[in-house]
């Protein structure tokens, strides 16, 4: 954000833009959709300014996980048709995410709701899912919980599998694109 720029869910928070509050406390407000996937579809916001999961340690994440069920069990108390529910969150432009102010999307779901997600499910053998297994593992010392420790790989490192690998001495660039990954979205069907 550019100081041109105005955070939507900063100007509700600040009470400068309108919302319909279904939640606040110290910590967050739970606001509807203006766009709603279902009737009753919340998205709960962090007072506080972070883009995304990358600037949001556990102060941040825990309150809006309490919020989120919280607001998931009265969406099934309220009335409104709610046969489950789906969180969504999306972290970077890559994976949908448009207002870059961390939300998690409370969607009410229900048999014949429209809803749909979409992607390309591929199965994956058991050596391919070791192997990404394996990665991910390796990279995890270098995240710690609190990610505002975090440094983001930059795209000359390298990151080593353990010997435990299914294939030792692999080695993987820590680059990633967006136009070859697939993301699922949730979308209305009208």
């Amino acid at each position: 954000m550019t100081g041109m720029e105005a955070c939507v869910f900063c100007e509700i928070v600040a009470g400068r833009a309108a919302a319909s509050v279904v939640h606040g406390d110290d910590d967050v407000l739970a606001i509807l959709d203006l766009h709603p996937a279902t009737p009753g579809h919340v998205l709960v916001i962090p007072r506080a300014h972070v883009r995304g999961l990358a600037e949001a340690g556990d102060a941040i994440g825990g309150p809006i996980w309490r919020a989120a069920r919280r607001v998931a069990a009265a969406l099934r108390a309220s009335g409104l048709r709610c046969e489950g529910v789906r969180l969504s969150l999306a972290d970077g432009e890559a994976a949908g995410q448009d207002v870059f102010h961390l939300h998690l999307h409370v969607v009410p779901r229900f048999a014949g709701d429209g809803v749909v997600v979409s992607a390309e499910w591929r199965s994956r053998s058991r050596a391919r899912l070791d192997q990404d297994a394996a990665l991910i593992r390796a990279a995890l010392p270098r995240c710690p919980a609190d990610p505002l420790t975090w440094r983001r790989p930059r795209h000359r490192d390298v990151v080593m599998l353990p010997a435990c690998s299914a294939r030792p001495g692999l080695t993987t660039s820590s680059t990633s694109s967006a136009s070859t990954g697939s993301c699922s979205r949730m979308t209305r069907m009208s």
